[in-house]
């Protein structure tokens, strides 16, 4: 059984006289080919032909020689058979008396019909265009420490012979992932064919750096190309840098009080409020440090501490949202970056006004240091280093 079973079906043109549709069917042997068909209602044409019946034809060629016995006609044909995209006009005129006034007028008009002949086969050719960690997304920036990126891809696809695969649906399937905790392709920002270079575009939001194997099918032409996904990424979205300190007692002079959670001292009252909000303070007056409990809504001796139980360190230490910066978890996970002409930082602090893309840096101790330093306020690019670099 030769048959061959249509499996899906393309319309190409859509003339007043020929109708072209490419079908994709499936062959005996149960692989699948592509089919252009023409559909043409019938008509009159008139050719080219020498007086020895020599027909005159371009591209390709098909000769007529007639034999000396009538009954019997010899047809030679020569044709071009090699597979390379031609494009040919065709100039069609048709009349026939039959015809209503209507009918006639339509197909007696010129048309000049472009049709692409293309050869099978073909390749692809992706390469990795763009890489960020995106300002919006359809999930959190970070899921248990790992980090989300946004990469974008070019794809390229052409025929055998170099000419590019205009305008034809090409789909995408389930990437393979190495390394990488999930994938999913944007399919609202995704390509759905080709545009007339042959190109088309195709987005995903990747959790983690590794590498994915990128399926593309394009009028036949299968490949698959891996993408790389590095660690190290900028944020599409600039950070607000603020600053902040551990509470100097020596800065305050005003009326001293009990502190909930401390008895038998008293500190200056502004200074308790400077440690609620930095989290620390030096006691000059005391001469020991202390913090404060929001759990327990109270004072308590102790040398300064993060959040996450380290040392506040100047050089090192940022406060950030955990949801788009790494921060302290059950893995562990310390989300190192660069600020623009500020430095590498480690993020291993928090705070209840730090919230979305807002990165509070520690500058050291008292209102000299906070004042005096020259990124306060600033809007600064971040490039994201990755988690646990040593900084």
């Amino acid at each position: 059984d030769l048959t061959e079973k249509t499996l899906s079906s393309e319309k190409i043109f859509d003339g007043k006289i020929l109708h072209i549709r490419r079908d994709t069917a499936l062959l005996p042997n149960g692989q699948e080919a592509v089919r252009e068909v023409v559909d043409h209602p019938g008509g009159v044409c008139v050719d080219a032909s020498e007086e020895n019946n020599n027909m005159l034809l371009t591209e390709e060629e098909i000769f007529f020689e007639e034999s000396k016995d009538t009954s019997d006609t010899q047809i030679d044909t020569e044709m071009n058979t090699s597979k390379q995209n031609t494009k040919e006009s065709f100039s069609v005129e048709i009349s026939n008396d039959d015809m209503t006034n209507e009918e006639e007028s339509i197909l007696t008009e010129t048309d000049d019909i472009e049709i692409d002949t293309y050869a099978t086969g073909g390749t692809v050719s992706a390469s990795k265009i763009s890489q960020t960690i995106p300002k919006s997304a359809s999930q959190d920036l970070v899921n248990k420490g790992i980090i989300l990126y946004k990469i974008g891809v070019s794809i390229m696809v052409r025929y055998t012979n170099g000419r590019p695969v205009a305008n034809r649906a090409i789909s995408f399937g389930v990437p393979s992932k190495t390394n990488i905790k999930s994938i999913k392709i944007l399919t609202s920002e995704t390509s759905t064919s080709t545009d007339s270079s042959g190109s088309a575009k195709v987005y995903f939001e990747v959790r983690g750096h590794g590498e994915f194997t990128l399926q593309t099918s394009c009028d036949g032409i299968r490949n698959n190309s891996t993408i790389k996904v590095v660690e190290s990424c900028y944020y599409q979205s600039p950070f607000y840098i603020t600053a902040y300190v551990i509470a100097l007692e020596s800065d305050y002079n005003d009326v001293k009080v009990t502190a909930n959670g401390i008895p038998n001292y008293k500190f200056r009252e502004k200074f308790l409020d400077a440690v609620k909000l930095n989290g620390s303070g030096h006691s000059t007056d005391n001469n020991f440090y202390i913090r404060y409990n929001k759990t327990k809504n109270q004072f308590e001796k102790g040398n300064p501490i993060t959040s996450s139980g380290t040392k506040p360190t100047v050089n090192r230490t940022i406060a950030v949202d955990n949801y788009y910066i790494p921060r302290y978890n059950t893995d562990k996970q310390y989300g190192c970056v660069n600020i623009y002409n500020v430095g590498n930082f480690k993020a291993e602090d928090a705070g209840g006004a730090i919230k979305r893309y807002h990165i509070d840096i520690f500058v050291g101790e008292g209102n000299n240091a906070w004042k005096s330093y020259p990124h306060q306020d600033t809007n600064k690019t971040v490039k994201y280093l990755g988690n646990n670099k040593n900084i």
